[in-house]
């Protein structure tokens, strides 16, 4: 391996000479070409713990910090009191992000940040991300979504847990925080083309926030029952839509019960994801009967099981392990409600096969036993021993020869 060489871009880039260790000379060749991939690396280059971001979440000001904070300079001491460095790099790229995705209509996740960050040209840990996150609520910049509460700085170390757990992390929902308790006449605009590209009509009033909010709240209100009995679908059959439908119905909820304002800037904000939970959850609703929900959860039962075994048995058979593939990829399709047809063929097609194979084991079987009693019977000294022994000798035999049921997916 060490006598070959190493490109990158189009540059060599070793093996190096001075060295005969395979794993020193993979360091060596990625400390020179990561730094190249990576290149926004040392913004987020920190040794940051669990320990570190709870001791921010819980902290009243920024005296004290952990080393992390210092390290990655999040601390703005410029002026006469520090603060959070929101205005600089890296907290202002992740503020950018939560923006820019705010401005198309879109909340960013805790896993679409962490995701983000962690490529190119980034590469930063999930806890640095989580830190930057933890720092603009702190800071006032940023406020986050959890379990439909809205979590601003007053309240963030109130959801300490919630927080440093990384499933809900991920699931959490941050956006840029506003504090005007007033609507201008350009967002009133906005809100008007919003609420019209959800639900296909005008608000009746846009003369207050309270009017604003009570034309969106009827609104909300017809399809919130519906979404949470397909919530409660998915989650029972495992559908790949569940996290969606979830999501959106915390944000729903949260638009619901929360101040005119507020409720109205969100809904602005997030209005991509409303109008996707409310079209998801009526396709599903309508597609979606008790039989074919029984269906799907026969199809699960079909790959996790029968397609198992038959990879088992033929593992060279490229014609099975394509419809099999084609089996999983319909069953974590986003939109299998809208694939039942194919759904229902790839399934069928694999469970053919199953019962093909199974027969065909089956029948061997059965022939194999049934020879087996005969050469027994055929042995010198058979006819002489008793019926007694001869049936103890045979039976065991003589069960096998019956030909087995198929006891899976009927």
């Amino acid at each position: 391996m060490l006598s070959g060489i190493i490109f990158f871009r189009g540059n060599e880039r070793g093996p190096d000479a001075s060295t005969n260790s395979v794993t020193r000379n993979a360091d060596i060749t990625l400390g020179k070409v990561l730094p190249e991939v990576y290149n926004r690396f040392s913004e987020g280059a920190a040794k940051v713990t669990k320990k570190d971001v709870e001791t921010v979440i819980i902290a009243e000001g920024v005296e004290g910090l952990p080393k992390a904070v210092d390290d990655l300079k999040l601390i703005d001491d410029q002026g006469k009191a520090q603060t959070y460095a929101v205005d600089t790099d890296p907290l202002r790229e992740v503020l950018d992000k939560i923006e820019e995705r705010a401005a198309y209509g879109q909340p960013s996740t805790g896993a679409s940040l962490s995701n983000h960050f962690a490529n190119e040209p980034f590469g930063w840990e999930l806890d640095v991300t989580r830190l930057l996150a933890v720092c603009l609520i702190k800071a006032g910049k940023a406020e986050v979504t959890i379990k439909g509460s809205v979590i601003g700085n007053s309240k963030v170390a109130e959801a300490k847990k919630d927080l440093m757990n990384n499933n809900i992390f991920r699931s959490a929902s941050f956006r840029p925080r506003e504090s005007s308790d007033t609507m201008t006449p350009e967002e009133k605009v906005k809100f008007t083309d919003r609420f019209q590209q959800v639900f296909g009509k005008q608000p009746p009033s846009i003369l207050t926030p309270e009017d604003m909010h009570f034309s969106l709240c009827v609104e909300l209100k017809k399809h919130e029952p519906d979404i949470l009995e397909v919530r409660d679908i998915t989650a029972q059959y495992g559908l790949p839509a569940m996290e969606t439908i979830r999501a959106g119905g915390d944000l729903i909820r949260e638009i619901l019960v929360s101040q005119p304002v507020s409720a109205l800037k969100v809904f602005t904000e997030s209005y991509r994801q409303v109008k996707e939970t409310i079209t998801l959850s009526t396709a599903i609703q309508r597609r979606l009967d008790e039989p074919s929900l029984q269906f799907i959860l026969e199809a699960k039962e079909v790959l996790s099981n029968l397609a198992k075994q038959l990879k088992e048995e033929k593992p060279e058979d490229e014609d099975l392990l394509t419809k099999i593939n084609s089996l999983s990829v319909c069953l974590s399709d986003y939109d299998m409600h809208d694939k039942l047809p194919d759904l229902k063929q790839f399934a069928r097609a694999v469970k053919q096969e199953w019962e093909e194979l199974f027969e065909k084991l089956a029948n061997e079987r059965v022939d194999a036993y049934s020879k087996a009693i005969v050469d027994l019977t055929a042995l010198d000294g058979w006819g002489e021993l008793n019926s007694e022994v001869r049936d103890e000798l045979k039976g065991p035999l003589s069960d096998r020869v019956v030909k087995p049921e198929p006891k899976a997916c009927h």
